[in-house]
Parts: structure tokens; C-alpha cells; sequence
């Protein structure tokens, strides 16, 4: 009952106006109307009309992300993406993540863009440092930055980069309180699933790093490792000063420490087998 009013309220504000109008006007009933409550009337059936407000603009602050906007970005990225390589395969966590964000826009977009914004710069930082002979820089590069240089080194694709700072771009303006309607966001949120896969997937080389051997190995010989532990060596850099840490660890707890890693303030030096 609740849902059925909700969806056909302004019908039903309409259709009570005209009967007390009617009544009003045959002297049905004795009702008294005045200034107020035309000019509540008239505010109630004028709401439904301001869907239709694409954005309202004072001076150079501009309250809402315009839908034709978003349609643009789309309809952008969509060709850029098309002209890239066609990989049958994704690597499985970056699928998980752009498939969680995707799912949390179900519930919330504002949080979907929130969560879309962060694994977008965690991939673009962890691309940006794997990069061979970088100079470090003193502070932390802006993300534009970030992209514009990844792209011009061609290690991102350069038609993808604008589409990528305009996703950015969204993102910051909708977390800074502007709004955005529900069917934007997700529009916005898809087309960002689509390129944090495509610049992970990509990237993934850099990511790995060089292979400098590999070899064929018997089930025995990989069960064995499995079974091994290994001294792990990273380094806390606290403030008033940075720790080394060693820890003997088992492949699963390994295995549960990196999982988590980029979001410790702590990085890893040194692995080997435990007893070398």
C-alpha cells in the first residue's frame, strides 16, 4: 500500500485538488481557500517536474553532475576499451573488486564511487612505482600527474586517459557533495569497473615483475614448499623511528599478510626459506 501511494502520489494530490475545486465551485461544501493553499497546491503539482532539472548553476558552482556528462564518458570510454586487445581471461582478485564495487552501487552509489576511487589509485600508484628506472619524487605525485605520465609513457593506453581523469574527476565531485542520480553513478561506476580491470590486466607485467627463470616442477616438489617456512623481513618507518621487523611465518600466514599489504604502512626487503 505504502509503495503504490508513493508511486502514484501526485495523481492522487491531483485528483483531490480537482474534487475540492469542484466542490469549491458548486458550493458542495463549505471550504475556505486561500493564497497558501493554491500556492501549496501549485509547489505539489510542480514537484514531479523538477526531475527534469538537469542542474542548477550559481555563479561558477555548479549543484549537480550533468546526466549528458556521464553519457558522454560512456559513450568514450566504451569505444576506447573496444579498441583494445580482447583478453579472454582477467586475473581473479581485480574481477572480485570491480565485481564488489559494482554491487555495493546496488546499495549505495556514493560509496560505490568512494570504493571505486581508492582501487583506482591503489592500481595506478603500485603501476606508477613499478615503473623501471623512476626517479622518486619528494612527495607524493597528484593522481593526475600520475595518469597524464603513465600515459605518456604509453604504459596506459593514451585514449584511455581522459576517460580515466574524468572518472577521477566524478568521483571527487560526488564525495565533495554534489549530486549525482542513482542511474549516473552506476553509469560512471560501470565504466570504471571496465578500466581498473583493463589498466590492471594491462599492467600486469609491471606489476609482476621480470621473470628471470622458470622450470617445470613435480606435484611432491610444489607440495613441499607449501609445507615450508620462511623468514620474512619488512620495514615499519615510523616517524620517530623506523623498525625491522623479522617474522617466521608458514606459507599460509605468507599467503594472509600479502593479501592485506597494501594497506599496511609497512613493506617487505627480504623473503626466503626459513634456516638459509
Amino acid at each position: 500500500m505504502k509503495q503504490f501511494i508513493r508511486q502514484h502520489l501526485w495523481w492522487l494530490t491531483c485528483t483531490v485538488a480537482l474534487l475540492l475545486l469542484v466542490a469549491h465551485t458548486l458550493r458542495l461544501a463549505t471550504l475556505t481557500v486561500d493564497s497558501t493553499s493554491i500556492l501549496l497546491l501549485a509547489v505539489i503539482l510542480a514537484s514531479p517536474f523538477v526531475a527534469a532539472i538537469k542542474k542548477i548553476k550559481f555563479g561558477e558552482f555548479e549543484a549537480e553532475i550533468d546526466p549528458a556528462e556521464v553519457k558522454k564518458l560512456k559513450d568514450e570510454t566504451e569505444a576506447a576499451l573496444s579498441l583494445q586487445e580482447n583478453v579472454q581471461e582477467r586475473v581473479p582478485e581485480i574481477r572480485r573488486t570491480a565485481q564488489a564495487i559494482r554491487e555495493l552501487a546496488g546499495s549505495d552509489t556514493v560509496l560505490a564511487l568512494a570504493k571505486l576511487r581508492i582501487e583506482l589509485e591503489k592500481v595506478l600508484r603500485r603501476v606508477s612505482v613499478s615503473v623501471p628506472d623512476r626517479p622518486t619524487p619528494e612527495k607524493q605525485e597528484p593522481l593526475g600527474l600520475v595518469v597524464q605520465r603513465l600515459a605518456q609513457q604509453e604504459i596506459i593506453a593514451r585514449d584511455l586517459a581522459k576517460p580515466l581523469r574524468e572518472v577521477l574527476g566524478i568521483c571527487n565531485r560526488a564525495l565533495h557533495g554534489e549530486d549525482i542520480r542513482d542511474a549516473d553513478a552506476r553509469a560512471v561506476i560501470e565504466v570504471g569497473a571496465g578500466l581498473l580491470e583493463t589498466i590492471y590486466w594491462d599492467s600486469k607485467d609491471l606489476l609482476d615483475g621480470v621473470v628471470l627463470s622458470e622450470r617445470v616442477i613435480s606435484p611432491a616438489e610444489a607440495e613441499s614448499y607449501y609445507k615450508k617456512r620462511y623468514r620474512l623481513t619488512t620495514i615499519i618507518p615510523l616517524v620517530g623511528g623506523p623498525k625491522r621487523v623479522v617474522r617466521e611465518v608458514t606459507q599460509e600466514q605468507l599467503e594472509e599478510y600479502l593479501e592485506g599489504y597494501y594497506e599496511f604502512a609497512e613493506f617487505v626487503v627480504d623473503l626466503r626459506e626459513a634456516g638459509d
